[in-house]
């Protein structure tokens, strides 16, 4: 099934083309048996090609079992990195360096995503990688215990970063009680019980192909990039996880004030507000008015608290 939709629904294409864009555009969406979602931006003029997997779990969605131990990260780390039933880690290094660009992967509260950008000779392979690590990772041991102890020196070095304690405790502040709160990294203690089994169940449970989107943008024609897309997924079984709907978080009731005792000479002050859910109208004028107040080094509040006040 195929249709076009506006370029605003998926405004997130706008951020891998690296070329300039029309205000208006359409993007072909194709949706397959198995509910794989194709997402395809056609740009004529880009020199360079845009492959993105993502996949709707993240550190929100881990569940009573796994909330605060960072399994989405952690699968992340093994499935960007790692070898899968089909080649071994050194052969993709091998071909990433054949690829060139931009490779990499992250996690989200909401979202795992694995994105290639390359130019358009090497989209067959980029998307057939991304599809590999997506479908065939076996999680060798030696692999998860090397990405543990990297992970675990990435969460001792936020312990010891003033602005990724400040951020976490503001998160855990703000949206107290409610999953978005933990940290997408996890804590350690919790970090360190995941074990290989459990990260091979989290893999075959949510990476499916009805709880992800393949996303490219770039030049080649769409027929060539949905048909080559469609050919590799569609005999993958459709799994059964969805990420939960969640109620908005519960209202503040007055304002909440902590403080958090750190090594150091200098205070540092994080402040911020609730205001509206994603995609709702005021969300764009309070992105605009957030920049203007504080985006950068002599926006309104930054050029009166610092040069102008002390």
């Amino acid at each position: 099934m195929r249709k076009l939709i506006p370029l605003a629904t998926f405004f997130c294409l706008l951020l891998i083309s690296g070329t300039e864009f029309p205000i208006k555009h359409d993007i072909t969406v194709e949706k397959l048996d198995n509910g794989l979602t194709i997402l395809y931006w056609y740009v004529p003029s880009s020199p360079a090609i845009a492959v993105r997997g993502y996949v709707l779990t993240g550190s929100m969605y881990e569940g009573e079992k796994h909330l605060g131990d960072g399994i989405s990260h952690y699968t992340e780390h093994i499935v960007s990195n790692g070898t899968t039933t089909r080649r071994s880690e050194e052969e993709y290094q091998s071909l990433k360096r054949i690829l060139g660009g931009d490779q990499n992967a992250y996690t989200s509260n909401d979202e795992t995503c694995y994105h290639i950008t390359t130019t358009p000779e090497h989209f067959y392979l980029a998307d057939s990688l991304i599809y590999e690590w997506l479908n065939e990772c076996t999680f060798k041991k030696e692999e998860v215990e090397r990405e543990r102890g990297v992970i675990t020196q990435e969460i001792r070095k936020n312990q010891e970063e003033v602005w990724s304690l400040l951020y976490d405790f503001y998160k855990a502040t703000l949206f107290h009680s409610y999953p978005y709160s933990v940290p997408v990294i996890g804590y350690i203690d919790n970090f360190l019980t995941i074990t290989r089994e459990e990260l091979i169940d989290y893999y075959n449970e949510r990476y499916h192909p009805g709880a992800t989107i393949i996303s490219v943008a770039g030049p080649l024609p769409p027929d060539s990039v949905i048909s080559h897309i469609t050919e590799l997924w569609k005999d993958v079984p459709r799994g059964n996880y969805m990420p939960p709907n969640f109620n908005n978080p519960p209202l503040l009731a007055s304002r909440i004030e902590r403080t958090k005792e750190y090594p150091g000479q200098t205070a540092y002050l994080r402040f911020g507000y609730r205001t509206v859910p994603l995609g709702h109208p005021d969300m764009y004028p309070l992105d605009i008015a957030s920049w203007v107040l504080g985006g950068y080094d002599q926006a309104r509040l930054n050029r009166v608290l610092k040069d102008e006040l002390g």
